[in-house]
């Protein structure tokens, strides 16, 4: 019997020694945010519309060809501004504050309200671009913009973008890197002109200082390191429950729990603070407002009991700092003992000796990730720090106002960063200000003087004025502080964040901002975004300081460069 023997077919592999190579085999790099913007805008121009004012001859100055290649010029300036607050999204909060959509409706509704202005003008020169940048920055961009500080940063970027400079100056953006914006009549000019923008986003292009790159790249690094960190810990808690990953979250959870600091007992001179059987907390002695006394023509307190109080038996706090003292003790109590009585009740269910329910498990989800679980963070102040560093940060901010409300006299330099509620501070030296001269506090201001040091404890008591305060614990993103020469400066590279010096605040007729100063905003982490409060301001934001520059405030301006009590690690 014979046996077919079925047909086997072979495949040879041949091999070839390349030393390169080939180009169409390269990865290609996708376009940058801003190339890919102006693409795109170019693509939805119709050559009628770079025709209207007639077609410009290639390479000839504006003085001969008139509107036409004025009209490309401006045209293609906006687009290039369309593209860049586009492109500042990139870059986090120091692009912008909220992560706002401009879309092309923007851009086509700020192009016809040029077109229709400037088929008005008979001169270039007579085109004015004041009423058409407060327009298009306040309206047509600004109009969806909620953020004060973005709209002051997008009117900024109108004017370095699209201005007289720019169509009628050879190298009005050269400090950027850029080459002059074409005469070009044509589409395809514009595209070339496209192509030879750097390939990746140039953080300079937008604005930023070059180290906006590497805060870019930290941020994205760790957002994957964090969703990694989410991912394994799912996957372990679904392989193994009880093991020794159980048994490192309960050890920190019992570290945590032993250096929980005791709730704070603050006590006024010669006062105590308690509550009544119905619940309600009377005022206590030395934190009434003071009243003027006519018939004895001094100030007085009205104590808790009712009876009037000379300002001599309680000199340590005044009024208005007892009570926001009186009210961070609060907050930081409630605090303490949320801390306290979650760790506790995780403890218990890790042990089996209760039930754990939804609220337990994602908490020990949180502390096996280094996270702040939610139940602390919906109580807390902000912060974007992690769990270890949190918890550190904590105690720090327990110790310092334990100090204060130990001590016989308010310290010398106030952490301004440790504060549940820093607005609160400043709104009490205000108010004890406007008490001691009769003036409502809408009338009064602060003037700020950057000391020569970031460190508290060189402060001498007797330098400071009187009436003022110094506040420490900021540090300043966007720019650094130069102590030569006493004005903000340039980053050094590779730095993200710098530490800033001691600033004295001190309260007066609300001063006028001279032009030469950059108003900076302060907030109170790096995020910056917030809720939008009934003021106009985000709940990030603290105050705005005036800092001393050399050079064009815009500058500062268009770089993000502000004030933050706590950055992350």
């Amino acid at each position: 019997m014979s046996v077919p023997v079925s047909r086997v077919s072979f495949s040879w592999l041949s091999v070839f020694i390349f030393y390169f190579f080939a180009s169409s085999n390269l990865l290609r790099l996708s376009d940058s945010v801003l190339r890919a913007n102006l693409k795109r805008s170019i693509m939805n121009t119709m050559q009628e519309d770079l025709d209207l004012f007639g077609r410009a001859p290639e390479g000839v100055p504006g003085d001969v060809s008139g509107k036409a290649d004025a009209w490309t010029r401006i045209r293609f300036a906006l687009q290039f501004f369309h593209a860049v607050v586009q492109g500042r999204r990139t870059f986090g909060a120091l692009g912008w504050n909220v992560g706002h959509h401009f879309t092309d409706s923007d851009l086509d509704a700020s192009l016809v309200l040029f077109k229709t202005l400037f088929r008005l003008q008979e001169k270039v020169e007579d085109f004015d671009f004041l009423p058409l940048q407060y327009l298009v920055g306040n309206i047509n961009y600004g109009g969806c913009i909620t953020d004060e500080w973005d709209r002051r940063c997008l009117t900024n970027l109108l004017s370095l973008y699209v201005s007289p400079e720019v169509v009628l100056e050879e190298d009005a953006l050269s400090h950027l890197g850029l080459q002059r914006i074409p005469y070009a009549g044509s589409l395809e000019a514009l595209n070339q002109y496209v192509e030879t923008l750097p390939v990746e986003d140039k953080p300079e292009l937008f604005g930023l200082h070059p180290n906006a790159t590497l805060r870019l790249h930290q941020e994205r690094g760790a957002s994957l390191i964090q969703t990694v960190l989410t991912i394994a810990s799912r996957e372990n808690a679904t392989v193994s429950a009880g093991g020794a990953r159980e048994d490192q979250t309960l050890q920190f959870a019992l570290l945590m729990k032993q250096k929980l600091p005791p709730v704070l007992k603050w006590r006024p001179v010669s006062a105590e603070i308690f509550e009544t059987p119905n619940g309600e907390r009377p005022i206590p002695p030395g934190m009434a407002a003071p009243r003027r006394d006519h018939r004895r023509g001094k100030s007085s307190r009205l104590s808790g009991a009712g009876e009037l109080v000379s300002d001599s038996e309680h000199p340590v706090k005044p009024e208005s700092m007892a009570v926001f003292l009186f009210q961070e003790t609060e907050r930081f109590n409630a605090l303490i003992n949320l801390v306290g009585e979650t760790l506790q009740q995780l403890e218990l269910a890790v042990k089996g000796l209760i039930s754990i329910t939804g609220e337990l498990d994602e908490m020990h989800t949180c502390i096996s990730n280094n996270q702040v679980p939610p139940q602390w963070t919906a109580q807390a102040y902000p912060s974007l720090k992690p769990l270890g560093s949190w918890f550190e940060d904590f105690l720090q901010r327990v110790a310092a106002l334990r100090r204060w409300t130990e001590s016989e006299k308010p310290p010398v330099a106030f952490w301004l960063s440790g504060f549940f509620f820093p607005q609160g501070f400043l709104t009490a030296v205000l108010q004890n200000y406007a008490r001691k001269v009769s003036a409502p506090i809408d009338a009064l201001g602060f003037t700020f003087h950057v000391m020569s040091t970031c460190k508290p404890e060189e402060l001498v008591e007797e330098d400071t004025l009187e009436d003022s305060c110094y506040v420490y614990g900021l540090y300043i993103d966007g720019a650094r502080w130069n102590y030569h020469r006493e004005v903000i400066d340039d980053q050094l590279p590779g730095a993200t964040h710098d530490v800033f010096p001691v600033i004295q605040f001190q309260p007066g007729v609300r001063p006028a901002v001279l032009d030469a100063d950059y108003t900076c905003p302060v907030y109170k982490t790096m995020r910056r975004a917030g809720v939008l409060s009934s003021t106009g301001h985000s709940t990030n934001f603290i105050t705005a300081i005036d800092l001393p520059t050399d050079q064009h405030p815009s500058k500062w301006i268009l770089r993000g460069t502000a004030l933050i009590c706590s950055v992350e690690d």
